[in-house]
């Protein structure tokens, strides 16, 4: 008997709920958390009151937890109250990656309820459709349109349709971005640098409580420097 790995469950995932979605039931779903961060620095400008969610979510080897944990580090070289977790779980096997990250406000967890995420950045579409419950009521969902096909649909053995996760990410979320990101990757002459370009769309929007500058100096303390430039212009490429 085969085992069921988390490639394979995730698409069947995103699937279920489509369709718990239709009918109107939203649930999150819970893993194993494999880090998690709560810190505070009073040099904050950020209001004490205010609280900023994001869910990042992608498969392994997509750049994932760096995108998180590059917000998390700008933030909190800000002065920022940071809780960050992710959940892992068979991220090697190009299972699901879940970051966790709130910024601000007085809540203790990282993790979020239904309905609790201001932003979901999606690193492949149907991994955002599987997030998509966290999102609230007029969040922002920032995804690539670039599927990451499992073994079990390369090989014909289970299927996923990713224009029809498209179309519903379309259908049902009202602030949505879609981003070509095999083109601009293409343009990039670097496939690896998903992470950054997702980033810097979520920057763009204005609403997360960081700019450009905040991510590229947390990006050149932790990259090797023959990689930063590749990744700065992925992050401001539009």
């Amino acid at each position: 008997r085969r085992a069921y790995t988390d490639i394979e469950k995730r698409h069947e995932n995103a699937v279920k709920l489509a369709e718990m979605m239709k009918s109107g039931e939203r649930s999150a779903e819970s893993g194993d958390i494999s880090s998690i961060c709560d810190t505070q620095n009073a040099k904050s400008g950020f209001a004490e009151t205010e609280e900023f969610s994001i869910v990042f979510a992608g498969v392994g080897g997509q750049g994932t937890v760096l995108a998180s944990r590059l917000t998390a580090a700008a933030a909190m070289a800000k002065g920022m109250r940071v809780r960050s977790a992710e959940t892992i779980g068979m991220a090697q096997r190009g299972g699901s990656v879940t970051g966790y990250l709130k910024i601000g406000g007085a809540s203790k967890s990282a993790i979020m309820k239904s309905g609790g995420a201001d932003m979901i950045i999606g690193f492949e579409p149907a991994e955002a459709l599987r997030a998509l419950p966290y999102l609230k009521k007029g969040g922002t969902l920032i995804t690539s349109d670039m599927p990451v096909y499992p073994v079990s649909a390369l090989t014909g053995a289970a299927s996923y349709d990713a224009a029809a996760v498209l179309d519903y990410l379309k259908n049902n979320v009202e602030n949505l971005t879609l981003v070509d990101s095999s083109s601009m990757l293409g343009l990039l002459g670097n496939d690896k640098c998903l992470n950054m370009l997702l980033l810097g769309f979520a920057i763009r929007k204005g609403v997360i409580p960081l700019d450009m500058a905040d991510i590229e100096r947390q990006l050149k303390l932790v990259l090797p420097e023959k990689l930063w430039d590749v990744n700065i212009k992925a992050l401001n490429i539009e």
